[in-house]
């Protein structure tokens, strides 16, 4: 009962095999949405520019592949994570309440 959260999230990995799966499966449109509340970073190695890269270089492959990617920040790292992803990509949800309106519009998009 005393869990907590020690900032280690390495979302290269979590994208990398998302982006597999999908890049696999029979559906024309592969929609892949990440919610964050924060950059990557798992300590020792995996923060920063390193991990940024890393993640940039996941999109970038399996973008070729068919994969959209979005991203949707909730935290204060949003700057950092439009900047992985790229503003075509990014969506501010500061406002939760507004979560749900944004990702019909969304996903209406791609349909």
């Amino acid at each position: 009962m005393s869990m907590q959260g020690i900032s280690n999230n390495r979302d290269g990995m979590a994208l990398r095999v998302l982006s597999e799966k999908l890049s696999g499966a029979p559906q024309s449109t592969k929609l892949l949405i990440s919610l964050s509340d924060g950059q990557p970073k798992a300590m020792p190695d995996y923060s920063g520019n390193s991990a940024a890269e890393d993640m940039k270089q996941i999109i970038k492959e399996y973008n070729r592949k068919g994969v959209i990617f979005l991203a949707a920040a909730i935290g204060q790292d949003k700057d950092a994570i439009c900047q992985i992803y790229g503003q075509e990509r990014f969506i501010d949800i500061s406002d939760l309440k507004q979560l749900p309106i944004r990702l019909v519009q969304i996903i209406a998009r791609y349909l």
